[in-house]
């Protein structure tokens, strides 16, 4: 199954407001630079990945490695903008898309190939869930315009209830690679405990 991946991100400026309490605007961006450069590298690194593309708003505020594609934002709104993903992989003849957020700290290439592995059977959709089990982190649809987009508050209760509506063959993944989303202050502190552990 040829599998193409989607990674939305804020212009670096606006990234990760919640933090302005720790972070200064500057360091906020440049934090959200490095979780996207983590997150590409993974999702090439799994080698199970055919492309990806990075959707912003400004292009010009990002350095992508070597062919990855960029889109420019032209919707409003997360699961509008989505929709732009979701045109690129039919174009590009995928069977399966994954949707991954740029703020993903830990992921690591073996969640990629989990999530896929979990995917492998026709009409399923893979969810990997905040640490919350509110947010929706990563998912896999197989075909790509299997389920609508329900993110937003509780899309992981909203996604799955949207795959078993569809019939679609469910499964969850759960990892601290893909769990751990960095929005908070809280959520900083849990990814300096996990890389001390990581370090000792």
């Amino acid at each position: 199954m040829k599998t193409v991946a989607v990674v939305p991100i804020k212009a670096l400026l606006q990234a990760k407001s919640r933090l302005s309490s720790k972070l200064t605007p500057a360091e906020r961006a440049e934090l959200a630079r490095d979780m996207l450069a983590h997150v590409l590298d993974a999702i090439e690194r799994s080698g199970v990945i055919a492309g990806v593309a990075v959707i912003t708003p400004r292009p010009q505020e990002i350095h992508l490695p070597p062919g990855v594609t960029t889109l420019l934002q032209t919707e409003n709104g997360l699961n509008s903008l989505l929709e732009q993903g979701r045109d690129w992989a039919t174009k590009q003849g995928a069977g399966a898309l994954l949707l991954a957020f740029a703020d993903l700290p830990l992921l690591l290439p073996a969640d990629i190939q989990g999530i896929l592995r979990l995917g492998k059977p026709a009409h399923s959709v893979v969810l990997a869930p905040d640490r919350h089990d509110q947010g929706t982190n990563l998912m896999l649809l197989h075909p790509p315009t299997l389920i609508p987009f329900s993110f937003g508050p509780n899309s992981y209760d909203a996604h799955r209830t949207a795959a078993l509506k569809a019939n679609a063959h469910l499964e969850v993944y759960r990892a601290p690679g893909t769990s751990l989303d960095i929005d908070t202050p809280d959520d900083l502190a849990r990814l300096e405990q996990a890389r001390l552990a990581a370090a000792g």
